[in-house]
């Protein structure tokens, strides 16, 4: 029931959250610090149980990033190069917010009129839509690829399932499956938006919602499944769902079932044991990936969790599930394995360099620093074989590395004033990592996640704070 919630919403605006900011709790945001609170929490972040709802201050800590435009400012300032700032918070958002060109506004007149290629928006019950065979398995596709680090589905079982839906002697038992229905709309949702087809995107995701509301009934994996399709959509759709209410609402429920503990498992076949293992590191890569962009404490720690990652069994054939029970599986894990590894370094570095009981210690040697480095390059030196979108696959996960590096070198409460070489570390892996996002979305058709303009805007903030901060770099920059 508890998971239900998540659908009562209201948006918040960038003035709805404050900066734990490292010496002066009252310091105030700039309008850098403004962008790059509002890309953290997005549009449609933060979330209430109650529309009316009087709106409360939003947390953004240091491993946000925050700490990089105040000092920006702060030498462009010293430099003399500061002009008057008049943008106000409002404006910033609506900057945002505003629909792109290829919305269209329908009048009155067309609002309710049957597009046979766009699925309603508003479905009643029984107001279904179901694609085009075709159509359906270009949007299933593309969605794989995009959620090729979180292997709760498995693309062999789901695409059985997909050409069943439209056999005339399997049609109508599969199509009359809540849990199956919610998982393809919700599959369509994500491949329309990795394609860019913003109105496809949307309707699928109102199908999807429209069938979610049994899934989310009972505290189990189907509503775990739900959840994390829904946090996984939230990437590619700023204006929708926030990311923090439904992952937060997921790992409560696995912690409640014991997903994290191998002894709730010990009597389970191997299958079921890897299904509680796979949605449960999905959730937990989750966890730290909003932890890191929020600034905000992990929700579960490492020294809590002893269940083991899951097994790299590939396209075993014994791994499939039913999936009307929600018993889901990835074909491909070996990448999304890595993934989960890396997020256990971040875990790491968010306790070490960002953690907030450090805030009153001195400063620490930087042997710290280059161990972290280290065990980051040791993660990118054994990178496995990737078969999905190898190419662009490869080019997420260099980025990741890159951007693992501006989170361990940049202004932290540990470091607040980096030393040059860490200044120079953040250079490098800033403008690598813009290069890396510039290739990505222009050699591909999908469009830039949300999270992706977000990684931007801190990487170029980033280098713009290190080329100020080395004399080297600033001589460069102004020659």
């Amino acid at each position: 029931m508890q998971a239900a919630r998540v659908y009562q919403r209201y948006r918040v605006g960038p003035e709805h959250y404050y900066y734990e900011a490292f010496r002066n709790p009252a310091e105030t945001l700039d309008e850098l610090a403004v962008h790059v609170g509002f890309l953290s929490l997005g549009s449609a972040a933060e979330q209430s149980v109650a529309a009316d709802a009087p709106a409360e201050p939003r947390s953004i800590g240091s491993s946000s990033g925050l700490a990089v435009p105040s000092n920006v400012n702060r030498i462009i300032k010293e430099m003399g190069m500061q002009r008057p700032l008049t943008t106000t918070t409002a404006e910033i958002r609506s900057s945002y917010t505003k629909s792109p060109a290829t919305d269209v506004v329908k009048t009155d007149g067309e609002e309710n009129k049957y597009d046979p290629l766009v699925p309603p928006l508003t479905p009643g019950p029984d107001d279904e839509f179901w694609p085009p065979y075709e159509e359906a398995v270009r949007l299933v596709r593309a969605g794989f690829e995009e959620i090729v680090f979180y292997p709760i589905l498995n693309s062999n079982t789901f695409m059985v399932y997909l050409r069943h839906s439209y056999e005339p002697d399997t049609m109508q038992v599969l199509r009359g499956i809540p849990g199956w229905r919610l998982t393809l709309f919700m599959m369509c949702a994500i491949g329309s938006a990795a394609m860019g087809l913003r109105d496809k995107q949307r309707g699928y995701f109102a199908l999807a919602t429209h069938s979610a509301q049994k899934a989310l009934m009972k505290d189990n994996i189907r509503a775990l499944c739900t959840l994390l399709l829904l946090a996984l959509y939230s990437f590619y759709d700023p204006e929708g769902a926030s990311t923090w209410l439904p992952v937060g609402t997921a790992l409560r429920i696995a912690i409640a079932l014991g997903f994290h503990r191998q002894s709730s498992a010990a009597n389970l076949n191997l299958i079921n044991q890897e299904i509680r293992k796979r949605v449960f590191w999905t959730i937990y890569s989750l966890d730290r990936i909003l932890s890191t962009i929020l600034g905000r404490p992990i929700t579960l720690h490492d020294r809590d969790i002893d269940i083991a990652l899951y097994l790299d069994l590939g396209n075993d054939p014994e791994m499939t599930g039913d999936m009307s029970n929600g018993n889901l599986f990835h074909s491909d894990v070996s990448i999304a394995l890595h993934m989960v590894k890396l997020r256990q370094l971040t875990t790491r570095i968010l306790l070490s360099v960002h953690h907030t009981a450090q805030w009153a210690c001195p400063r620490p040697d930087e042997s710290l620093l280059e161990e972290l480095h280290r065990s980051l390059d040791n993660w990118k030196s054994n990178l496995p074989r990737i078969t999905i979108a190898p190419e662009r696959t490869r080019m997420r996960v260099e980025i990741e590395y890159h951007e693992h590096l501006m989170l361990l070198y940049r202004p932290s409460p540990l470091f607040p004033v980096p030393s040059t070489s860490a200044a120079a570390i953040c250079a490098n892996s800033a403008s690598t990592a813009i290069e890396l996002y510039a290739i990505l979305y222009s050699s591909f058709t999908n469009p830039p996640r949300f999270i992706a303009c977000r990684g931007v805007f801190t990487a170029a903030l980033t280098l713009l704070w290190a080329h100020f901060s080395c004399k080297e770099y600033r001589l460069q920059l102004l020659w």
